[in-house]
């Protein structure tokens, strides 16, 4: 190590921070700081995360990846920020630390040039702060390079072939591995918060729940738990205990299970908080990753320090963590840092519940990120009620994946269901969904009615007119779909899994759309719904006689084919959904689970989605083979989104009116409590729960800007002129761009 280094590195400044402990700010020095990375680096060791030769090789990356702080600018300026003035790092006379990091690189530190040409890679790229490309700062910034040379007495620079070499390593999957582990340690001690919390608990705690509920675990989970080495690939009717099932393949290991749609995701993180934790002692091993993690935790949380619990989610170090994929896997488009995700899941066992409900971008991003984690022996459970051969073919034998590499993940597969257990008896119509059939069924049967529409325009017509034809009845009638605001649809959403218990019996209608097909625990008496295809069919099924202790005697579910047209291609692949009605066009009747499994088996292949010219396949080709030749850091962060969500949020001018003074109480908490307080986020949180968030397609049906409301320097939300009603939403006039939300 150079001997200005060794001299400097207990001395100047690595990191000035707002200690919340203790309310102030504090300091510590390259040393201090480069101790807490080699702390949490033994803690992985110590707990098997990763092997000796990962280890050593990282604990020399960790000692030498910030010796670059050691110099007078930058230390200059962190001193002034530990006296709370801020001065800007200056591009024109500083050079930044991480460049400075890999010129004082000793190549007599390393065993190996090849070790030392891999740390120089890692220490020059774990920041980005002129150009995603460091080695363009290399090539542009010599003069400024050669006044650090004379500051830190160095003989000589790295030559010009170093870069070459370097470049070698860029998509190296040790290094790759090596550099995720890298900021990932720098996170952690940088957060002074543990880098992992060991999952030593899973085991116990769900045997307990076996003994309180005197639960027999079944054949799917037994199963899973005596597999848990392997890669599975698990079709399972629903209501069948897929959660348990994957809680006793993961065991006593970091987890991530990913679902596709928050309200899933809220609905699994709650239930494992009841029945796994009994709703105590929970917040450091269970986690939650979406876009209103932070409220979540602020409502549900009763330690005094939520925040900790958000950035454990945050920093990836909680033992379980139930997430959407957008979250995490979008590290494949190789963005400057996507390597911290991708070895933060390579620590990790993964679920996958219910694939087939990601659209063909999704489901790209979702195989290549599979693909690209094989290296680590990463173990994968597909866990889905429905698996059509078209997926099937994708997930196992992706014929995109042709440059000469073996798909080495190997899976074994299973089918789980129960014949006797006879929960639907079908009637389809080749018409379209109607009031009529429900309130005539409703007036004859009572009991609890689900139904489903492809579109919010449909929901609410729907709704309107029950709502007015049922009007003297005891009947409850509700409305559930995304174009509430967040207060409306929190609560909406709580009703529904209320309603939805198998043992309330209330006589209720719900109308809603897609957002409860999967992964909900609710259970009605009977379904009407649209027909999109055979793979949502199957999961809305599963919301109705969800335990199959009801009789079925008489039809249960009411199958309409009829659908929008104008949703064909654009919200739903129109060969699967033409092939889904001509497997169900004549079906009349009990349907099995083998029926289930037998009708997407016979009719949704790849080769009858070629047949029929499939946009679902044609865009999947098209989205991997883009994913395929991404160059790193050829995309910036904000540039690696896996949805295509173009939303506009806004506060409804009806809303705004009716919550005025709340409004302006919450306004003067923000100005009023720091920014990391529970008051601040209080506050926040309600003001957030009031935004409505539509898609930029329905731009046509808002009306004018009445208000802006300044909530900080960087965030303002307008309050727009536009119909929106407490009970149905936001409404627009035959807006065939519909969602299926």
């Amino acid at each position: 190590m150079n001997e200005i280094v060794k001299q400097r590195k207990n001395k100047y400044l690595a990191k000035v921070y707002f200690d919340r402990e203790s309310n102030s700010i504090k300091a510590e020095t390259v040393e201090e700081h480069t101790n807490e990375l080699l702390n949490r680096l033994d803690f992985l060791y110590l707990n098997d995360y990763i092997n000796k030769e990962i280890y050593d090789k990282l604990k020399l990356i960790a000692l030498n990846h910030d010796i670059g702080k050691c110099n007078n600018l930058m230390n200059k300026r962190l001193i002034e920020a530990s006296k709370n003035k801020k001065i800007k790092f200056d591009e024109t006379i500083e050079v930044p630390h991480n460049v400075l990091s890999y010129i004082l690189l000793d190549k007599n530190d390393f065993d190996s040039e090849e070790d030392y040409i891999i740390a120089s890679y890692i220490c020059l790229n774990h920041h980005h702060y002129k150009d995603k490309d460091n080695f363009k700062y290399l090539n542009d910034y010599n003069e400024l390079i050669n006044n650090a040379k004379d500051e830190f007495n160095l003989e000589k620079l790295p030559r010009r072939k170093m870069q070459r070499d370097m470049h070698e390593y860029i998509d190296d999957e040790k290094v790759i591995y090596l550099k995720g582990l890298l900021h990932k340690l720098d996170y952690s001690a940088s957060s002074h918060l543990p880098i992992e919390i060991k999952n030593d608990f899973l085991i116990t705690k769900f045997n307990e729940m076996l003994n309180r509920k005197n639960f027999k675990m079944n054949e799917l989970q037994n199963y899973c738990k005596n597999n848990s080495d392997e890669n599975l690939i698990i079709i399972a009717q629903t209501g069948m205990g897929k959660t348990e099932a994957a809680l006793s393949w993961i065991e006593n290991n970091k987890a991530f299970y990913f679902l596709p749609l928050r309200v899933s995701i809220n609905s699994m993180y709650k239930r494992i908080v009841a029945d796994i934790f009994e709703n105590k002692n929970y917040s450091n091993k269970i986690g939650l990753l979406h876009s209103d993690t932070k409220n979540i935790y602020n409502k549900d949380i009763n330690d005094d320090d939520f925040l900790t619990h958000y950035k454990l989610s945050k920093n990836y170090s909680l033992p379980l963590t139930i997430s959407t994929i957008d979250q995490l896997l979008n590290f494949v488009y190789k963005y400057s840092g996507f390597e911290y995700k991708l070895s933060s899941l390579a620590l990790s066992k993964i679920v996958i519940d219910e694939v087939q409900s990601y659209d063909a971008k999704l489901t790209a991003s979702l195989i290549k990120a599979l693909e690209m984690l094989e290296p680590y022996n990463v173990k994968v459970n597909i866990l889905t009620a429905t698996f059509p051969p078209y997926l099937k073919d994708l997930y196992t034998n992706n014929p995109y994946y042709n440059k000469g590499r073996i798909n080495k993940r190997k899976f074994k597969e299973e089918i789980f269901i129960n014949n006797n257990l006879i929960r639907h008896k079908l009637k389809v119509y080749k018409t379209s969904i109607n009031s009529k059939d429900i309130i005539n069924k409703q007036i004859k049967s009572k009991g609890k009615c689900l139904v489903i529409c492809n579109t919010i325009n449909q929901a609410q017509k729907i709704y309107s007119e029950l709502k007015e034809k049922l009007s003297t009845s005891d009947t409850t009638i509700h409305l559930l779909h995304s174009n509430f605001i967040g207060m409306h649809r929190h609560k909406l959403e709580e009703e529904i899994l209320k309603c939805g218990d198998t043992n309330n019996q209330e006589n209720c209608i719900w109308v809603t759309t897609n957002l409860v097909e999967a992964s909900l625990d609710i259970d009605f008496d009977y379904l009407f719904t649209e027909m999109s295809d055979l793979n949502s069919l199957f999961q809305r099924l599963g919301r109705c006689n969800r335990k199959g202790l009801k009789k079925v005697d008489d039809y249960n579910c009411f199958i309409y084919l009829k659908t929008n047209k104008f949703l064909l291609n654009m919200m739903i692949d129109e060969a699967i959904y033409k092939l889904s009605c001509e497997a169900l066009e004549n079906f009349d009747g009990i349907l099995t689970e083998e029926n289930k499994i037998n009708l997407i088996n016979n009719y949704l292949t790849t080769n009858n989605l070629k047949k029929y010219n499939s946009k679902f396949l044609k865009d999947f080709e098209k989205y991997y083979l883009e994913l395929d030749t991404i160059v790193t850091n050829e995309y910036d962060k904000n540039e690696s989104q896996l949805r295509d969500i173009n939303n506009k949020s806004f506060i409804p001018t009806s809303i705004y009116l009716e919550y005025e003074s709340d409004i302006n109480n919450w306004l003067d908490k923000l100005k009023k409590y720091p920014y990391s307080s529970k008051e601040y986020l209080d506050a926040k949180q309600s003001l957030d729960s009031l935004l409505l968030s539509i898609p930029l397609t329905k731009n046509n049906y808002l009306g004018g800007t009445i208000k802006t409301i300044q909530i900080s320097n960087f965030e303002k939300y307008d309050v727009i002129d536009c119909s929106y009603d407490n009970e149905f939403g936001f409404m627009t006039k035959n807006n065939f761009q519909d969602n299926f939300m």
